[in-house]
């Protein structure tokens, strides 16, 4: 994936990459790609139908596809994960997918939580022990999200650049936290 290429590697690759695997032309796409620099229409042509491919026929030839790990000292089933997710990648291809939820970290789990980015609304799948869930990619941006990624396997690089907007003010949590504690409240009174 182009997300786990980092620029200093790419950098150091360049006498090797051109002229041999791809033009200075198209290096220097990928190189605006990395930066996280807008492409124009041609460049987006190029990257999506040239570059892209032969990265990725790379990472094949190489064996590198890239797994990132998050919570790495939590993880009970790390290996297992890993032979999920490449299965996973290999079924969902181009699709940024991450294991998380219970099956990583406790010794007793329900199912396999596999998160799946796609841009279309989808209802979940269940298919054995997996759960996948569908999401979209402005999920990325949540607090479930953030918590959710702290333990996980994943094969893309979440990494939410922009700060997480909260929807309530802290207000509105002190009024839901306190209308809980009155039902809370309540309920014992009827009890009694």
């Amino acid at each position: 994936m182009i997300n786990s290429i980092k620029l200093s590697n790419l950098e150091n690759a360049k006498s090797k990459l051109i002229p041999h695997i791809m033009s200075e032309n198209y290096y220097n796409i990928l190189e605006r790609k990395i930066k996280g620099e807008k492409l124009n229409s041609n460049e987006k042509y190029y990257f999506n139908h040239y570059i892209k491919r032969k990265i990725e026929a790379i990472e094949l030839i190489t064996g590198t596809e890239p797994i990132f790990i998050k919570g790495k000292e939590n993880i009970l089933r790390l290996n297992e994960s890993k032979k999920i997710l490449k299965k996973m990648s290999a079924k969902y291809r181009h699709k940024k997918i991450m294991i998380a939820g219970s099956y990583l970290y406790n010794k007793t789990y329900q199912d396999i939580d596999i998160f799946i980015e796609s841009r279309y609304e989808k209802e979940d799948v269940k298919i054995g022990k997996y759960h996948i869930t569908f999401i979209k990619p402005e999920i990325e941006k949540t607090i479930f999200f953030e918590s959710t990624k702290k333990i996980s396997v994943s094969n893309h690089h979440f990494e939410n650049k922009e700060k997480i907007k909260y929807e309530k003010t802290i207000e509105e949590y002190f009024q839901t936290y306190e209308y809980i504690i009155l039902l809370i409240l309540q309920k014992d009174e009827y009890k009694q």
